[in-house]
């Protein structure tokens, strides 16, 4: 049976998933000082107060969402390259269906890859073989 829609949606969930840990590696990547810097010079450009501890806590936050986007993006690849393999030998599409998912779940904070990756493993659970006429 042929699977090109679910291996269609994998591999641009795959690919959107890649986009989003290249993006956390970028935001990983960013220097602390500088944007400390550009944020306090904003923050008296716009007459508010906001203290240093503010500053630090705004970039504790963007370092927290680079590693998370990072480890969402990491494990969903694993699981859909897992499950791709699994479609393109025809082997186990429940495990395959089950495979995306979970990946789907897991690269949901990042929304699309996790939409598309739900979606493939839904279709790819629901979708039944055709019988053959004898």
């Amino acid at each position: 049976m042929k699977r090109t829609a679910e291996i269609t949606l994998s591999i641009i969930g795959g690919a959107l998933s890649l986009l989003a840990l290249i993006s956390g590696i970028r935001i990983l990547s960013i220097d602390t000082n500088a944007l400390r810097v550009q944020l306090m010079a904003s923050a008296t450009n716009s007459n508010q107060n906001i203290t240093s501890s503010d500053i630090d806590n705004v970039i504790q936050l963007v370092h927290i969402l680079g590693t998370t986007l990072i480890v969402i993006s990491a494990i969903s690849i694993v699981l859909a390259i897992a499950a791709l393999v699994l479609l393109f030998l025809r082997k186990k599409p429940v495990l395959s269906g089950v495979l995306l998912i979970v990946a789907g779940v897991v690269s949901l904070p990042a929304l699309f890859p996790g939409i598309l990756y739900l979606i493939a493993g839904i279709i790819n659970l629901v979708r039944k073989p055709r019988k053959q006429l004898e």
